[in-house]
Order: structure tokens, then C-alpha cells, then sequence
């Protein structure tokens, strides 16, 4: 499995939305590039936030049922979470796709979501939620070590921020999150592509940062 679709920030909105159908085909996911994507990329255990997600995943779902709202987990940890967000998928009609961690997978996953979730207890650095910029994928994370020195909450009217930060390691907060990303996927194609693409050369330039030190 590779990247379906290589996009830069002058065409991520089309880019973005190959990558999205070709991992819906990839995980059983429903086909719909419209469909706003939710990706959780890292192991599956306590420190990350699993059951943060477990907890809100159907009430999303029902939530946000005609935006189409999708949820895709990729990767390996304790057996318990694992069997939980199988047994969700498996109840959900196609719109919440558990796999085990697959490189090349997770990679698709990055380029194709909206989003992705971070909503750890304690995170001394973390990488996806820089990778997740660089694709135009923004961050959903609690404000925790390094989560909250590389994402600030999205201001929509100022156009700044590039993700999504909630404070406490609780269900709601993470669902609080979630609506705010969600209040900003409504938002007018035009209105996201400038701030997506304004984020991904902010993540470029921090990638560029980080080899010049």
C-alpha cells in the first residue's frame, strides 16, 4: 500500500479527497469523499487516550449522521482496546474502521483524513500531529507536553491556530474538540483550503527548523 495520490498545499482539497476514497476502500470504510475522516494513528494503549474515543465514537456518529462523520483507528496495543474498536466497527454500518498497524496504511490514513486524534494523557513529544500538519490533517490533542507546544486552537475569524486543544483527560473534552473540528469542517470550502494550506507550510517550515538545529 503506498499514498494514492502525492499532493502539496496548492492541491490538497483534490488530493486529500482521492487519498480519502482510496483508504475507505482500503479499511471497509463507507465511500464518500465528502465524508469528514477522523484518524487516530498511534498504539492503543491507556497513555493515549483510547478510551477517551471508545467513549464518544456511536454518539458522534449519531450526532453528525448527515455530515457522514467517520472514524478510522490503525494500530496495534492492549488487547482490550483492540477488541473495542473492533466490535465498534463492526456495529457501525461502515462508518468506523478498526485495522492493525500497517506502515504504509497508516500513511494513507495521515493524507486522507481531516483530522487526527491525539487525545493523550502525557505526550513528551509526539510526531503525528507534525506529520498531520504537513498533510493539511490537523490535530485534535489535549494540551499536554509536546501536543501543546506545537498546536494552538484554531481561531477561524483570525485565521490562526492549526488544530484543535481541549485540557482535560475526560470524554467530553475530547467530544468538545471533535465539535469544534467538525464547526470547522462547515465551514465554506474556499475558507478551509486557505487555512489547511496556511498550516501546512507553517508544519513545512517547523520541519525546516528542526534539521537547520
Amino acid at each position: 500500500r503506498e499514498l494514492r495520490v502525492n499532493y502539496g498545499s496548492s492541491n490538497v482539497m483534490a488530493g486529500k479527497r482521492e487519498n480519502k476514497v482510496a483508504f475507505q476502500r482500503e479499511t471497509g470504510l463507507l465511500e464518500n469523499a465528502d465524508a469528514p475522516l477522523f484518524f487516530w494513528p498511534h498504539r492503543l494503549f491507556d497513555q493515549k487516550g483510547p478510551r477517551l474515543l471508545a467513549e464518544i465514537s456511536m454518539s458522534l456518529l449519531n450526532v453528525y449522521r448527515d455530515d457522514g462523520l467517520q472514524i478510522a483507528v490503525v494500530g496495534n496495543g492492549d488487547t482490550v482496546w483492540e477488541e473495542v474498536f473492533g466490535t465498534l466497527s463492526c456495529g457501525s454500518g461502515g462508518r468506523i474502521a478498526y485495522a492493525h498497524f500497517n506502515a504504509a496504511l497508516s500513511e494513507l490514513g495521515k493524507a486522507a483524513a481531516d483530522f487526527i486524534l491525539m487525545p493523550s494523557l502525557y505526550e513528551p513529544c509526539g510526531l503525528p500531529q507534525m506529520e498531520g500538519m504537513r498533510y493539511g490533517t490537523l490535530p485534535i490533542v489535549r494540551a499536554t507536553g509536546g501536543l501543546k507546544d506545537s498546536v494552538q486552537h484554531l481561531n477561524i475569524t483570525a485565521d490562526t491556530g492549526n488544530g484543535f486543544v481541549f485540557n482535560d483527560f475526560l470524554p467530553d473534552a475530547l467530544w468538545w474538540a471533535c465539535g469544534e473540528a467538525m464547526r470547522f469542517y462547515r465551514c465554506p470550502v474556499n475558507l478551509r483550503e486557505r487555512i489547511i494550506r496556511r498550516a501546512m507550510k507553517e508544519g513545512m517550515e517547523h520541519r525546516n527548523d528542526e534539521k537547520t538545529t
